[in-house]
């Protein structure tokens, strides 16, 4: 599941406050980028958190912890949101790739339901804990969802 979102959020290069706590302890700073629309309107930076010791080739193991932070420089409604993360999943997911989606449109659908519009200044978190096999969603301080059994 967090392979899918993930890959929303990083690839959703098109459209985040003040320094939050991480909601995951076990997780440092990894890498990060900036993404603009039509080349000219920042939307928003992408930072990737990881174990200090994680690999590479490890990021999306269901053993690496990971937190994918998002902070917003312009306004967006949840329901932009939605159409955009769709968009990228269907690029993403063709066709004969389609049952992939399947198996976790469920938890889509309920990340869907949990996304808030957001204004400039606004950071999102999503992370997944290795541990429990749980992906959460945080937007600032506050928990929207957690998906358990999520990897």
């Amino acid at each position: 599941m967090f392979k899918v979102v993930f890959s929303i959020f990083l690839s959703f290069f098109v459209l985040l406050l003040p320094v939050q706590a991480k909601p995951l302890a076990d997780v440092d700073f990894y890498a990060q980028g900036s993404v603009y629309y039509l080349g000219v309107i920042h939307v928003y930076d992408a930072s990737l958190y990881l174990p200090a010791d994680a690999a590479e080739q490890d990021i999306l193991a269901v053993e690496t912890s990971r937190c994918l932070k998002l902070d917003y420089k312009v306004d967006l409604d949840k329901a932009k949101f939605i159409q955009a993360a769709t968009t990228i999943l269907e690029r993403q997911y063709p066709q004969d790739q389609q049952a992939a989606l399947e198996n976790v449109q469920t938890s889509i659908n309920r990340l869907h339901e949990a996304y808030k519009d957001v204004k400039n200044g606004d950071r999102y978190w999503l992370c997944y804990q290795a541990s429990t096999e749980e992906t959460s969603l945080h937007l600032n301080d506050q928990s929207l969802l957690s998906l358990p059994d999520s990897a």
